[in-house]
């Protein structure tokens, strides 16, 4: 949680992560689009581009559902949940596409 809190912290003051931050430890995703799934905030569902770890293992080509997102860089470069960062490649979607309930 100390992760979290200092990130958003950092965030608020105008701090983006770099390429090289979050190149090791976040996830690519990629086919992703945002899930409207009824809560408060919206989530992003995609397929992991190659083994990450991040809270649990993804596997290659596994589809993954983040947390709540609780922040996003304004040019879909990377988002932030609970767990931690992600990062996005082009989106196959339109980026203001919202995905149904599954």
């Amino acid at each position: 949680m100390e992760g979290l809190k200092s990130d958003l912290s950092r965030l608020e003051t105008g701090w983006n992560p770099s390429r090289d931050d979050l190149t090791d430890s976040a996830p690519l995703l990629e086919g992703w689009g945002i899930w409207d799934s009824g809560e408060v905030l919206p989530r992003i569902v995609g397929f992991c581009a190659g083994a990450s770890k991040i809270g649990s293992f993804y596997e290659e080509g596994e589809q993954v559902v983040t947390l709540q997102i609780l922040a996003i860089d304004h040019r879909f470069a990377w988002v932030r949940d609970r767990r931690g960062f992600y990062r996005l490649a082009d989106c196959q979607l339109p980026r203001r596409a919202i995905l149904g309930s599954q």
